[in-house]
């Protein structure tokens, strides 16, 4: 209202100088001008009805003054009859000045101006004072009703005023009577007058009010007494009495009198008797301080000259007694003093201080201080106080301790003053930690009368840290100077960590030099500042604080502004400069900065960043502003622009010419550019920003930002999101607008479409005292092109809504393939969060094809508070799957409980058949770890437990594992295994850990030491009392030992083993720490039956050498060695039979292996294979394999010799080509006896619940046939696949015997095709032969051999017979192994009739018992019963290639017997009963051109030369 009352007298002065006409105008200028010059931003003034100013009589009909909140003052009525002439004589003469109704309804709402004051101007302004220019007489002051609201005084009030005011030529009276109109009889009235020629002063205050009233209230005096207050004094001032009297329910509290009277020796003497009891006008808390009587009493004397002599000062209470006197010389300075003082309660205990707020309390105080210039220029002063306690903190003791001295003559006066603090304890822990529990310090100050005040040490100090300061200070006239330095430090920051929130480092110290004029405004001052190791805890900003960091700067402020010299900030990591100057209408700064290197603040990043700018004034706050930022990749930026309240305008571009380096993997420019313009109103903004990224990714950024009235536009485009997101395509658009609203709210929505037809949509309202709400929807209408395993479409959608005090009420709901379902629905927010969840798929067989079923989860979750959330989930999948999760999660007070019950595991995990049951529960720790425990059951009687403590540095574990036998997963093996160990933390980051194994036949495995920390040591053991078990035809036991040790950065290995037969290794080396390299050898031999049961049912034996290396990286290229055998032996089930002799070696380079391996066949010849295999990628090889008169044999089928070779070249893993040529040498094909009817291959048998060891024995015997569903595949199996090109030479001498078939056959084949489907093109002719049944022959006329689709032989072999009137055809057919047999006849027989016809001529019904007998033999020959016979004995043991007895056309008996001579000449002997002999011999030139001769006892003999070709 004061501010009110100068702006409205000013408006009125101003008023003086408006033309005559425009004073005349009814008022409507005058209160337009008078309105806008009042009011101001946060008030409005309203004036109706003003007129009459010319007359020196204004008046105004009503003025009201509003505030944002609306009117709080209205004054009507009003009237001012003033003087307008005796203003210009200096004099402000008011006839009357006056209200009809004042009304204040509240306190006004604190406007912008008062809330943010102007900041000072940067120039200094200098020191006045003010002096009143004019004489003031008021004849009447008055208000006839003034209406006060309850905010005003606390209750509301009705008030009249009624006085006048006179000030002029050193006289002053003042009379003002004011009363309540809503109550009768309270009242407060002010007379008074003084005159400065006579000294005369009169003063009259009287104060009087019933219970309830104004003073009461406004004093707080407990039950709101009744209040009479009267002041009443007169007389001169050297003759002067004032009484004073106070009293509450008519009640006497304070009573007294001030006295001044003339002293007879000159100047006045004084007195002050005042006291009472006090204690019903304060709080109860306080009376203990006070008690019943508190009484001040004073008496002195004041000389002529001024000096004073106060003799006498007391000061008591209960709880407080203050005594002394003092002498003040007319200079100011003491002659002496004396005072001493002592507070504290009666019994001792803490007293309460009479001071606001929630007590302040202390155990005692004592004050002593003493000066008398008479006995010595020194003075003491010694206080202390002890148990100071307030809710801030509590002192145990506080001591001062002052000396000095005060001389006159000449003046000077000095001080030395120290405090201690001790038992410092403050409530706020982060400043407790800070202070610390003990702080001291000291003044020393000098002064004397020419010169100014030295400081010449001020300093306080903390267990590690201080400040002081030394200088001087001048006052002189109007100003203060001051001039000196000071220092501040703190050796550990660490102690201020938490009362800054931040964990701080390190050691920090700044100095400070300056001068300047305090009530002027002008100094110059310097500041440097440097700290070591410091930190922050946060790891972007400490990388910026690498030591050292200093800081330096210079400023001065004058009457032509301030003056920045210079700004200087250093570290390792950054840099920054400034200088320039800040004067109204002409600043002028530039500022410079650089960052070392990027990678501090972006990691993995590299290169410098440097910002420059500057800003000028051209007009008082209008700035021109340039900032240009360089940094690494040739990244660029810059914004200027105008910055003028309402007015400014700045452009923005940045460039970077490639993302790469940001964002690898991803290529292209990036420019951002934008302008950003007042629209004329303070801090209303039109935004327009434009972003082009890599593949012609667009957005913009268009509107207005104005507080109340903001409304911006986003735009995004992408034409394709291939390059963001490989495997997808399509655009993505995006479109969004946030808005405030009318009601102080926000609109905001989001729309947007991307590939595949997805769909996005967000809306949503934010409005003041409405709930809020936010709708989303999102949609894909088939998610195959995202999870190619799936279709269909996706949708979800939800709502979320303020249900109020910070709830919002959630329910969401999705959809997608296989009819998958999920639901959210409940409230979150404010702690208080309840939310019930459920998602469920009706069949899991698509997603996991081996389990059928639902899956369904259903659960809570619950707010707990302290970050806390209480679950319950419970989930039931397929096959009576089930599992659940109870208990808090989150925060720090994490406590779970997890089962799950599975009663067969088969669906899940193929080949293992059981339940499986497990339970667990785990909970934090307050130390931040974690209390778990485990157990479980599972297949095969298997066990699992553990339990312990994880984390905080108190790890400490067990576990154990057990099952009853092993062969139900390890067929062949059989016994229990268990596992036990413990792992405890000894130290940070070092674990003791032991770990015990026990496995089939009394193996076991040990492994303890310690892991991590400053050195890692292990030691491993594992003994095998009797490796056979694992390794077939191996005996003897094998032990292993080693160590691992921490050896500098990284770690010492060695590993040796001892085992039967001699084999033994050993291991040694280093790897690095980080596992990166390794320096390794091992060394040794190895048995290579250890493979036997991984390549039954074959069977190795033999011992296996290897010294091999790894240096380097731990990869091929760093291998390096040999691997190498002799004399094993490879025993092959089969037509192979056995390898022995087997030499191998293995040189490994790097990625290249070089094979060279040799082997002998048993029955003869040998094998050989040598060349390279690439071990990376798909293991190309270049191998070379050489057969040298290899003999195949198999006892039951056949006997043959390969020669030959074989390349192998291409990746091994599949796609290689195994081409060459194999030349088969003599050949001996059984016909096994057990084909033709009788016995044949062994059927398919299905087993049903197989035994582990049936099956195994089955598959060693090669009756497990694989099948494409993953056990194997028909054709192949499912090992690589190589292309063929072979081919197969079979020149002659490839003979088939067995049940009476003797045939020789030749030819030739090439196998093309794969090893997955051989495609054998080509065949073996017969070259001569016959088939005899019962002595009866038949001539084979034709006959092959093939491969046709295979690698098991199939012949097709005709005989032909004549016999009488019949022609007899046999064919035996299919594969060597199980042929089948035919015999017809021409003319054409019952089956029955055809076989006696052949052998005897007649049918069967005329058949003699010894024919049937002979019948019978010969069927069982064709059934393969009947052996090879006499004359198959008879060839095999006198080495003939044939041998037959037959009966020639004539009737004899004749024998012929044929042998091979060489590879193409076969010669035949020929004899009959008769005697008659013959000799016949066949020469092969080529194989189409023939020599053949013969000779007979008779004398004939004959050659013939034929050339024969099959078409």
């Amino acid at each position: 209202m004061t501010r009110l009352s100068l702006a409205t007298t000013s408006a009125l002065a101003l008023s003086l100088a408006l033309p005559a006409q425009a004073q005349e105008d009814g008022g409507g200028m005058i209160q337009r001008f008078l309105q806008d010059k009042l009011s101001t931003a946060g008030r409005e003034v309203s004036i109706s009805g003003f007129q009459g100013l010319l007359s020196g009589e204004a008046t105004l009909n009503e003025l009201t003054i509003a505030d944002e909140e609306g009117v709080w003052l209205i004054l009507r009525d009003a009237r001012l009859d003033w003087s307008r002439t005796a203003l210009l004589r200096g004099n402000l003469r008011v006839e009357e000045l006056s209200a009809g109704e004042l009304i204040v309804v509240r306190k006004p709402v604190p406007g912008p101006d008062t809330a943010v004051p102007d900041a000072p101007d940067a120039e200094a302004s200098g020191f006045s004072l003010p002096e009143l220019p004019v004489a003031i007489k008021i004849d009447k002051v008055a208000i006839e009703r003034a209406e006060l609201g309850e905010p005003v005084l606390g209750q509301e009030a009705v008030l009249s005023l009624d006085g006048s005011v006179q000030l002029a030529d050193g006289e002053g009276t003042v009379d003002i009577q004011t009363e309540r109109l809503d109550r009768q009889g309270d009242r407060i009235s002010l007379a008074g007058s003084f005159e400065n020629e006579s000294r005369e002063l009169t003063l009259n205050l009287e104060l009087h009010e019933q219970a309830g009233g104004l003073a009461a209230n406004l004093l707080n005096l407990p039950g709101a007494p009744s209040v009479d207050l009267t002041v009443n004094g007169a007389g001169q001032l050297s003759d002067f009495d004032a009484d004073i009297a106070l009293r509450t329910d008519d009640q006497d509290r304070v009573a007294g009198t001030v006295r001044a009277t003339a002293a007879d020796a000159g100047g006045t003497n004084f007195s002050a008797d005042i006291g009472g009891d006090v204690t019903p006008l304060l709080p109860a808390e306080y009376h203990e301080f006070f008690g019943t009587d508190i009484r001040l009493l004073a008496r002195g004397n004041r000389a002529e000259d001024g000096a004073i002599d106060l003799s006498e000062l007391t000061v008591s209470a209960q709880s407080l007694d203050l005594q002394g006197n003092a002498q003040i010389g007319a200079d100011g300075l003491p002659r002496a003093f004396d005072l001493t003082g002592e507070m504290g309660a009666a019994d001792g205990g803490p007293l309460r201080l009479p001071v606001a707020g929630a007590g302040t309390f202390v155990t005692s105080m004592t004050l002593d201080a003493a000066f008398d210039a008479a006995q010595s220029d020194r003075w003491t002063l010694d206080a202390v106080v002890d148990g100071l306690e307030t809710e801030t903190g509590r002192l145990e003791q506080v001591s001062l301790n002052g000396v000095g001295t005060i001389k006159t003559n000449p003046q000077a006066v000095t001080a030395d003053v120290l405090f201690d603090a001790s038992g410092i304890a403050l409530a706020d822990p982060g400043l407790d930690q800070a202070v610390g529990d003990a702080l001291s310090g000291g003044a020393s100050l000098s002064w004397d009368a020419d010169g100014p005040l030295n400081i010449t040490r001020l300093y306080v100090d903390g267990e590690d840290y201080g400040a002081s300061v030394l200088g001087d200070a001048r006052i002189a006239g109007r100003s203060l100077q001051l001039s000196g330095e000071g220092r501040v430090h703190a050796d550990d920051l660490s102690r201020f960590s938490t009362i800054s929130g931040q964990q701080l480092t390190g050691q920090a110290s700044a100095d400070v030099t300056g001068q300047g004029d305090v009530l002027g405004g002008q100094f110059a001052v310097s500041l440097d500042l440097a700290g070591d190791g410091l930190s922050i805890g946060q790891e972007t900003v400490d990388r910026l604080l690498t030591e050292p960091v200093t800081l330096s700067t210079s400023v001065r402020r004058d009457t032509t502004g301030t003056t920045l010299d210079s700004f200087n900030l250093s570290s390792r990591a950054i840099t920054a400069t400034a200088s320039g100057k800040v004067g109204s209408g002409e600043s002028d700064i530039g500022f410079e900065a650089a960052l070392s290197d990027i990678g501090l603040v972006m990691p993995g990043q590299e290169g410098a960043v440097e910002v420059k700018g500057s800003a000028k004034e051209s007009a008082p706050d209008d700035w021109q502003v340039d900032v240009t930022l360089d940094g690494p990749w040739d990244l660029t930026g810059d914004v200027s622009g105008r910055v003028k309240p309402g007015e400014s305008d700045l452009t923005l571009d940045v460039s970077l010419p490639d993302i790469a380096p940001l964002a690898p993997g991803y290529t292209g420019a990036v420019n951002i550019q934008g302008q950003a313009a007042e629209t004329g109103t303070e801090g209303n903004w039109n935004l327009d920003l434009d972003v082009a990224a890599p593949y012609d990714l667009t957005a913009q950024i268009e509107g207005l930002y104005a507080p109340g009235a903001t409304d911006v536009d986003l735009n995004l485009s992408l034409p394709d999101i291939s390059p963001l997101a490989p495997g997808l395509e399509g655009a993505v658009d995006l479109a969004g607008n946030a808005a405030e609203t009318d009601a102080g709210g926000w609109q905001f929505n989001l729309n947007g479409t991307g590939p595949y037809q997805a769909a996005l949509d967000l809306a949503g309202t934010i409005t003041p005292d409405q709930p809020d709400k936010i709708t989303f929807s999102a949609g894909l209408p088939d998610i195959s092109p995202l999870v190619p395993t799936l279709s269909g479409p996706v949708r979800a959608e939800g709502t979320a809504t303020d249900a109020g005090s910070g709830l919002w009420q959630v329910d969401f709901d999705a959809a997608g393939p296989l009819d998958a379902q999920a639901t959210v629905n409940g409230v979150v927010g404010n702690g208080q969060s309840d939310l019930e969840l459920d998602v469920s798929i009706p069949d899991l067989s698509p997603l996991v094809p081996q389990v059928s079923g639902p899956i369904s989860a259903k659960g809570t979750a619950q707010e707990a508070g302290d970050g806390r959330w209480n679950v319950d989930f419970d989930v039931d999948g397929p096959q009576g799957a089930t599992a659940a999760l109870t208990g808090a999660v989150g925060g720090t007070g994490t406590d779970v409980d997890v089962t799950v019950d599975v009663p067969n595991v088969s669906a899940f995990a193929p080949g293992i058949t059981g339940p499986l049951r497990a339970q667990a529960s785990a909970a934090q720790t307050d130390a931040g770890g974690w209390n778990f425990d485990v157990d479980a059951s599972g297949p095969y009687s298997s066990t699992v437990t553990a339990g312990g403590t994880y984390g905080g540095g108190a790890t400490d574990l067990t576990f154990q594992a057990a099952m009853p036998n092993v062969s139900s997963l390890a067929p062949g093996l059989s016994g229990p295994l268990s596992l036990n160990g413990t792992a405890r933390e000894a130290e940070a980051g070092a674990w003791t850990v032991a770990v015990d194994a026990n496995a089939p036949y009394n193996a076991t495995a040990n492994v303890t030491g310690t892991v991590g920390g400053a050195g890692t040591a292990l030691d491993l053991s594992v003994r095998i009392p009797s490796v056979s078990p694992f390794a077939p035809g191996v005996t003897g036991s094998m032990n292993a030992t080693g160590t691992v040790r921490q050896q500098g950065d990284g770690y010492g290995i060695e590993l040796s083993t001892n085992g039967p037969e001699g084999v033994s290794s050993n291991v040694s080396g280093t790897v690095a720490g980080d596992f990166a390299t390794m320096n390794l050898s091992a060394t040794g031999s190895a048995p290579l039956a250890a493979a036997n049961r991984f390549i039954s049912p074959a069977a190795v034996a033999g011992t296996a050498q290897f010294d091999l290396a790894v240096n380097g990286e731990p990869s091929l290229q760093s291998l390096s060695g040999t691997v190498s055998t002799s004399g094993a032996r490879l025993v092959i089930p089969g037509v192979l039979g056995s390898l022995e002799g087997i030499g191998v070696r293995l040189d490994l380079r790097g990625e290249t292996m070089q094979i060279d391996a040799t082997a002998n066949a048993p029955e003869g010849g040998s094998v050989g294979v040598n060349g390279t295999v690439q071990l990376t990628g798909a293991f190309n090889g270049d191998l070379r394999a050489t057969l040298n008169e290899l003999v195949l044999f198999d006892p039951l089928l056949f006997r043959t010799s390969l020669n030959g070779g074989l390349n192998i070249t291409g990746p091994l893993t599949g796609g290689a080509t195994i081409a060459g040529r194999v030349n088969v040498g003599r050949t001996e094909i059984r016909v096994p006896d057990g084909g033709l009817g009788f016995g044949g291959a062994i059927p398919d048998v299905t087993h049903v619940n197989e035994p582990s060891y049936v099956f195994v024995t089955r598959q060693r015997a090669g009756l497990i046939e694989a099948n494409s569903d993953g056990n194997g595949s028909s054709g192949g199996g499912g090992g690589p696949v190589y292309n063929l090109d072979v081919r197969v030479s079979v020149p002659d001498r490839l003979f088939i015997r067995g049940r009476g078939l003797d045939v020789e056959m030749g030819g030739n084949m090439l196998i093309t095709g794969t090893t997955a489907a051989p495609n054998p093109v080509g065949q073996v002719e017969v070259i001569r032969g016959r088939l005899e049944i019962l002595g009866q022959r038949l001539d084979v006329g034709r006959g092959t051999i093939s491969l046709a689709g295979g690698l098991t032989p199939y012949i097709d072999i005709n005989a032909f017979s004549q016999r009488e009137d019949f022609q007899f055809t046999a064919r035996i057919f299919g594969p060597v192994n199980d042929p089948d047999f035919n015999l017809n006849s021409t003319p054409s027989l019952p089956e029955d009739e055809v076989l006696a016809q052949f052998l005897f001529g007649k049918g069967i019904a005329e058949l003699s018992p010894l024919q049937a007998v002979q019948l019978a033999n010969a069927l069982a020959t064709l059934t393969g019963r009947g052996g090879v016979g006499v004359l198959g004995n008879l060839r095999s043991g006198l080495g003939l290639d044939d041998l037959d007895l037959t009966t020639n056309a004539a009737g004899a008996t004749e024998v012929r017997a044929g042998r091979y001579l060489s590879e193409n000449v076969y010669t035949e002997f020929v004899a009959d009963s008769d005697g008659e002999t013959g000799i016949d011999i066949n020469i092969d030139v080529s194989r189409n051109f023939t020599v053949r001769g013969s000779a007979a006892s008779d004398g004939d003999s004959s050659i013939g030369v034929y050339w024969e070709r099959d078409y």
